[in-house]
């Protein structure tokens, strides 16, 4: 009776850590922008990876909404279409999801403010090379960018007269 106990909680233990593996959340690989002396304008993250039965996780932390982002998948096994999905605030529903084409890429142009999500997906052990660049802050137009020209030559002067257009 004891054999046959300690038989038990053996095949139990043994199933145990393979559940236990099989509900775990996938690791979050964390990108760090670096200043490249090739980009005159931001900061890029660069990666390489092999999608998993999961989905690879990235993220970009402390962006803001007046930065423009760019990210770029690229399949290195253009025969395998690579799935991207971008998130913010949560990993359940994407904002955005695109599929790389027939040359085996992607871009996608955005702004985020605070936090971005990228999950990776494909066919299983599809490598990839992932590419994200940030730009920096653009200031904001002025509240009254557009005036009148009544108010413009109060603040500036008369200006010239121009004859009819195409003479």
């Amino acid at each position: 009776m004891r054999i046959t106990t300690i038989l038990v909680l053996l095949g139990l233990w043994a199933v145990v850590p393979v559940t236990a593996m099989a509900q775990q959340k996938p690791p979050v690989h964390r990108l760090k922008l670096k200043k490249v002396k090739s980009v005159k304008l931001g900061k890029v993250a660069a990666v390489a990876g092999q999608t998993n039965m999961q989905g690879v996780r990235l993220v970009l932390f402390n962006t803001k909404s007046n930065q423009p982002l760019q990210v770029t998948l690229v399949s290195l096994d253009n025969s395998k279409q690579l799935t991207l999905g971008i998130y913010r605030k949560t990993w359940s529903k994407p904002k955005k999801v695109i599929k790389t084409g027939k040359d085996g890429s992607i871009s996608h142009r955005y702004r985020s403010g605070t936090n971005t999500g990228f999950i990776v997906t494909g066919p299983k052990g599809a490598r990839f090379q992932l590419l994200l660049w940030v730009g920096p802050a653009v200031d904001p137009l002025p509240k009254n960018a557009i005036g009148s020209m009544k108010a413009y030559e109060k603040k500036f002067g008369p200006q010239p007269k121009l004859g009819p257009v195409g003479k």
